[in-house]
C-alpha cells in the first residue's frame, strides 16, 4: 500500500509538471489593427501576433502580416508586450506594384531591415538598419537609453561602404562628422565639428569649382538658343585648370540641333574663368560633368532652366558644387535620425 501511495505521489507530481509546461509553452494568437491595438476582431486586422510564456517574466512574441510574412521577432519581460528585453529582429518585404510588374525588378524575398537590442525596456547596444539584404544603411550604439557612441552611414548599394560618420554623446552629436567620397574612411570631403549637438564649423576638405554668375544664361546667350525649342538637354564634359580656365570641350549628348551644337564646344571654351576646386587650400585641374537643360511645366507653362557642375568619384557617386557633399545620384540623401525611430 505504501509502494503504491509513493508511486501515485511520484505520477501526481509528473502529470502537475507536464501541466504547468504545456501552459508555459502555449502559444496565443492575437489580432493587430492598424492603431497597433491588440486583440481586435480578425476582419479589422492588419496583422498578428504569436505569443508564448517561456517563463515568468519571458514572453517570447513573433508578429506576421494577414498574408503570414513574418515582419518581428522578439521577446518581452511582461505578458502586455510592454517591456522589450534582449535582440529584436525587424523584416521587410519589397512589393511591385500591380502597373510596374513585368517592368521594374526588384528582390521581393523577405530580409531583415533592422537588428536591435533592449534591457529592461531601454535601448542598448548596437543597432542595425538594411536597404535590402545584407547592405546595412546605417549603424549606431544606445547606452542607458541614449545614443553614445559611433554613428555611421553607408552607401545604399555598396556594402558596407561608409559615406558619413561621427560620435553621439547623451542623444546628441558630438565632435569630428565626416563626410567620405570615393577613397572612404581616407580623406572626408567634408568635417562638421559639433559640441553638445550643436554645430560649430564645417571644413571643406575638397571645394569644388564653381562659376560666378549666371552660367546657364550667358550659355543660352552664346549658342543662342532660340525660345521656340521648348525642351532641351545637354551634357559636356571639361576640364577646369588651376587657373580656372575651360580645357578640353566635350559634347556627350544633345538634344539642341547639329547647328546649334556645333558652336557649343566652341562657346564653352570661351567661357569666363571659374574659381578652381580646391584641396586643402590647394588648386587642382579636374574633369567635370556640365549638364544643362530647359523645361517646361505642361500644367502651369512655367519655363525652368537647370544646370549641374558635378564631378564623379567613383562607384556611381558624384559631388556637386551647390553643397560639396558626396551624391547618391543628385540628391544628399537625409536619413532620419536614429533616436526618432
Amino acid at each position: 500500500m505504501k509502494k503504491y501511495t509513493q508511486m501515485k505521489f511520484c505520477c501526481l507530481i509528473a502529470l502537475s509538471l507536464l501541466i504547468v509546461v504545456n501552459c508555459t509553452a502555449q502559444i496565443h494568437k492575437v489580432y493587430v489593427d492598424s492603431k497597433g491595438n491588440f486583440d481586435v476582431e480578425w476582419h479589422k486586422a492588419v496583422s498578428y501576433m504569436l505569443i508564448r510564456k517561456n517563463a515568468d517574466s519571458d514572453y517570447s512574441a513573433q508578429k506576421y502580416s494577414m498574408r503570414d510574412t513574418i515582419l518581428m521577432r522578439g521577446n518581452y519581460k511582461d505578458s502586455l508586450l510592454t517591456i522589450p528585453n534582449g535582440k529584436f529582429v525587424f523584416y521587410k518585404k519589397e512589393t511591385i506594384p500591380d502597373n510596374l510588374k513585368g517592368a521594374v525588378r526588384a528582390d521581393t524575398n523577405n530580409y531583415v531591415s533592422e537588428v536591435s537590442y533592449f534591457l529592461n525596456g531601454n535601448k542598448t547596444g548596437m543597432w542595425v538598419e538594411f536597404n535590402k539584404k545584407n547592405v546595412k544603411r546605417c549603424s549606431y550604439i544606445y547606452k542607458n537609453n541614449k545614443l553614445n557612441g559611433n554613428y555611421r552611414r553607408y552607401h545604399k548599394y555598396i556594402s558596407d561602404y561608409v559615406l558619413e560618420e561621427g560620435e553621439y554623446i547623451d542623444d546628441k552629436k558630438d565632435g569630428e562628422w565626416n563626410f567620405y567620397g570615393y577613397d572612404t574612411i581616407k580623406t572626408p570631403l567634408v568635417t562638421q565639428l559639433y559640441k553638445n549637438g550643436k554645430l560649430l564649423k564645417q571644413i571643406a576638405h575638397i571645394k569644388l569649382a564653381c562659376f560666378q554668375g549666371d552660367l546657364n544664361k550667358y550659355l543660352r546667350k552664346s549658342l543662342k538658343i532660340p525660345d521656340t525649342l521648348r525642351a532641351w538637354s545637354v551634357e559636356t564634359e571639361i576640364i577646369i585648370a588651376q587657373n580656372g580656365e575651360v580645357k578640353d570641350p566635350k559634347l556627350i549628348r544633345s538634344s539642341l540641333p547639329d547647328r546649334i551644337n556645333n558652336i557649343l564646344l566652341p562657346a564653352l571654351a570661351t567661357i569666363p574663368r571659374f574659381i578652381p576646386e580646391f584641396h586643402d587650400g590647394n588648386p587642382q585641374e579636374v574633369k567635370y560633368k556640365l549638364l544643362f537643360s530647359r523645361e517646361e511645366n505642361k500644367y502651369s507653362l512655367a519655363i525652368l532652366y537647370r544646370i549641374s557642375l558635378a564631378k564623379e568619384v567613383g562607384n556611381g557617386m558624384s559631388i556637386e558644387d551647390h553643397n560639396g557633399l558626396v551624391e547618391e545620384h543628385s540628391v544628399w540623401p537625409s536619413d532620419p535620425d536614429p533616436k526618432n525611430n
